[in-house]
């Protein structure tokens, strides 16, 4: 198999240090495109298969809730033309020689290895996701491992993210299987919000746990903020409730400004995560309401109202500064500066 694996690796290298210099991103292409063999494209059919409706009865979802109880303190660049380049050279790699590659890559820790690595995984899970869950399920490096778990689980959530789910589970309990249910989810995240949140609740409390949870949320508010804003607010622990209703207020406020403002003010409880919230509250209503958000802003404490009001009239003393500065005399404010 070195033998003949020698040469597409030959020309996968030299690719890859020819991608490194914008300037040979032409004869990178050549390089890439002199390889007979070529990689079919994956299948629209493979990658729509399968994929699982996860909606969950409101008994469910309230036993995903009692999960967090635990308390928790467009311009193309030279940089576009080098990751196209790479991604052609690991493409011209036959299917059947990239395990043979991964081998020869291993235990090496310089940038650009490490990279067409992980590109090589991805490709190969993007293909066939139980062969290359399989190989790097017996790796002995932990490092290694756990990056590598992470392009199995991105490339086959968006194959089939059911099959995805149900290949986590069967993961040895550790750091390395928590790594990729964080990295599974934040992949679940964009198409299925409610899903990833099911992921989040089942880890361990931390700093990337409620990271992960808060952008899932978010995501969720995008399409429907009520329910998850219901969902946020049953949520146990205080701080990480107080967290999720802000990312859904915020959320909130690209589309409906009015309900935003009244999440902000009657759920969240008065101290920083509703000072952070008002404010980017009043900047995204501000693009559609700016009087109504005026007035909004000032029953907050003083604190929380001059840090929203800066908001509201770097947006407003764009759209219309005559309006903005009537607003602030007739308040009897200190006129604004222009904006820059």
């Amino acid at each position: 198999m070195k033998i003949m694996i020698a040469l597409p690796l030959a020309i996968l290298v030299g690719a890859w240090l020819l991608s490194g210099d914008p300037r040979a991103s032409s004869q990178s292409q050549a390089v890439s495109n002199s390889v007979e063999t070529k990689l079919k494209p994956i299948s629209t059919l493979a990658r729509a298969r399968g994929r699982a409706s996860f909606t969950i009865s409101p008994a469910g979802q309230a036993g995903i809730i009692q999960d967090l109880r635990v308390p928790v303190s467009p311009v193309e660049t030279d940089q576009d033309l080098r990751s196209e380049a790479r991604e052609r050279a690991v493409r011209s790699i036959p299917l059947a020689d990239v395990p043979a590659a991964l081998n020869l890559l291993l235990n090496r820790a310089d940038p650009a290895t490490v990279e067409l690595r992980d590109l090589l995984v991805r490709r190969w899970a993007e293909e066939d996701p139980t062969a290359a869950a399989t190989w790097v399920g017996v790796l002995t490096n932990e490092s290694d491992s756990r990056a590598l778990l992470g392009q199995v689980a991105i490339a086959w959530a968006n194959i089939d993210l059911g099959a995805a789910i149900n290949w986590l589970c069967g993961l040895q309990e550790g750091e390395n299987k928590n790594a990729t249910v964080l990295t599974l989810a934040y992949e679940a995240a964009r198409t299925e919000p409610f899903t990833a949140l099911r992921l989040a609740t089942g880890l361990p409390a931390s700093h990337e746990r409620d990271e992960l949870l808060a952008h899932a949320i978010s995501q969720w508010a995008a399409t429907d903020s009520v329910t998850a804003a219901a969902w946020a607010d049953k949520v146990p622990d205080p701080i990480l409730r107080q967290r999720l209703v802000a990312s859904v207020a915020i959320q909130m406020a690209e589309h409906d400004g009015p309900a935003a403002a009244t999440l902000v003010a009657t759920t969240l409880e008065k101290g920083e995560e509703q000072n952070r919230a008002a404010v980017s509250v009043a900047q995204r209503w501000a693009q559609k309401a700016p009087e109504a958000v005026a007035s909004w802003v000032s029953q907050f404490p003083e604190a929380t109202q001059d840090a929203a009001l800066q908001s509201l009239l770097a947006v407003w003393t764009v759209q219309n500064p005559e309006a903005a500065q009537n607003w602030l005399h007739a308040a009897g404010l200190p006129l604004a500066k222009p904006v820059k």
